[in-house]
């Protein structure tokens, strides 16, 4: 065996004397039972407010969402309208009826055609 090294011999408490625990049995004084109370007054204040406080920020956000929602729904109606009007207003029908009123342009007949 090697010298300098002990082996371990764990402490034996005597029979009859009862063991000691850490902190179960010892009883808070007023002096430590009253800053303790406010401590736990105050965490419960400021968990209640912040709850609060989330709750009117998710209602603003949600009155937001609502609004960029109708917002969203009347520019894509508009859209809708406005690419409809644009198809009226290149169709060819539409090009050839304004051609006449304004410049007096008609399609070509038959008889106008001559081949060189």
């Amino acid at each position: 065996m090697q010298q300098g090294i002990r082996a371990f011999r764990p402490v034996i408490a005597p029979i009859g004397m009862p063991r000691q625990s850490s902190a179960v049995g010892v009883p808070l004084s007023s002096n430590v039972f009253q800053p303790l109370a406010i401590m736990l007054l105050v965490a419960v204040i400021g968990l209640l407010a912040m709850s609060r406080f989330g709750h009117w920020q998710i209602g603003n956000e949600q009155m937001a969402l609502d609004q960029l929602q109708s917002v969203h729904t009347s520019v894509a109606t508009e859209n809708s309208r406005l690419l409809k009007e644009l198809a009226t207003i290149e169709s060819k029908k539409r090009m050839e009826a304004v051609a006449a009123v304004r410049l007096g342009l008609y399609p070509m007949k038959k008889s106008q055609l001559h081949n060189l």
